[in-house]
């Protein structure tokens, strides 16, 4: 029995209705693009990807690919960043790779949380990320003014994000 086509429109409404700030929002959007033609059209239009990138980064920063010289994040940050042109897909899978910067991050911070001494190869891993990939991440720590996600260290974490 064949499959009734959805109209467009219904489409487009559909994936509107995806909240930015969900972390499932953007494999969704990935997921759709491989459906057919008509879905990778439609997901890969700048409206929906819009809001999630707004809600993402601060100042329209994007994470970009970058060489660090610890192996193992250098390892992730290549896994991240497969393709290395500037293509629409490239674009996507710059936005895909925010979990993947926000994890090598939450490493090195949980590392200067961690350690009472040695705290410079995690600070020095952590500007190694560069501007366009930290300062995201570093300002949604420096700046929070409640206890709710981290109960126990939020004021160290907050410390150590203003200083990296």
């Amino acid at each position: 029995m064949p499959v009734p086509a959805i109209p467009p429109e219904l489409v487009e409404a559909i994936l509107k209705e995806l909240p930015p700030s969900d972390s499932a929002t953007i494999p969704t959007l990935l997921a759709c693009t491989l459906v057919s033609h008509s879905f990778y059209w439609i997901a890969t239009q700048d409206m929906l990807w819009s809001p999630i990138a707004r809600s993402c980064w601060t100042f329209g920063r994007v994470p970009t690919y970058a060489r660090l010289s610890n192996e193992e994040d250098q390892r992730e940050m290549k896994l991240a960043f497969p393709l290395q042109q500037a293509s629409r897909q490239y674009i996507l899978e710059r936005i895909a790779a925010r979990r993947t910067i926000k994890r090598i991050l939450t490493r090195h911070l949980e590392a200067l949380l961690a350690e009472p001494s040695n705290k410079i190869p995690h600070v020095l891993a952590i500007a190694e990320l560069g501007e366009t990939n930290a300062m995201p991440f570093l300002d949604d720590l420096a700046f929070m003014e409640d206890d709710e996600l981290y109960p126990d260290d939020w004021l160290a974490r907050r410390y150590w994000a203003r200083q990296a």
